[in-house]
């Protein structure tokens, strides 16, 4: 079994690995639609996205023997928990490969949060 590196997207090529990923996963599905790239990245921009004015979140790739083989990205969103008063951590944008060894849960912890929660809707 080989061992799976997660690590936080901090790179101009991780960040694009990480919106092209879908690609690789759902290339043989036909009913699969694919999102624009130039809208994906204005999605995860972080100078311009609406949402990083009060939130912050993070994107993660898992790879294996130096391949992507899974993303993920976490998020805290503030206003949410105050309104909610709760202490959660969201996921979304997760997307691996057929493979029990991908960990979707990394990263939660180092930030604090008690539980996850998915995320249903296209937004954050």
């Amino acid at each position: 079994m080989l061992q799976i590196e997660v690590s936080q997207v901090r790179s101009r090529a991780d960040r694009n690995a990480f919106i092209r990923f879908p690609w690789r996963i759902y290339e043989n599905d036909h009913a699969w639609v694919p999102p624009l790239i130039i809208e994906r990245k204005a999605f995860f921009d972080r100078k311009s996205h609406p949402f990083y004015q009060h939130g912050d979140a993070a994107l993660f790739l898992a790879r294996q023997n130096g391949e992507v083989v899974g993303r993920i990205m976490a998020s805290d969103d503030p206003n949410y928990n105050a309104i909610h008063d709760s202490n959660v951590g969201c996921f979304g944008q997760f997307e691996c490969v057929d493979n029990d060894n991908v960990d979707a849960k990394a990263g939660w912890k180092s930030w604090g949060q008690s539980s996850i929660r998915r995320i249903m809707c296209a937004g954050y």
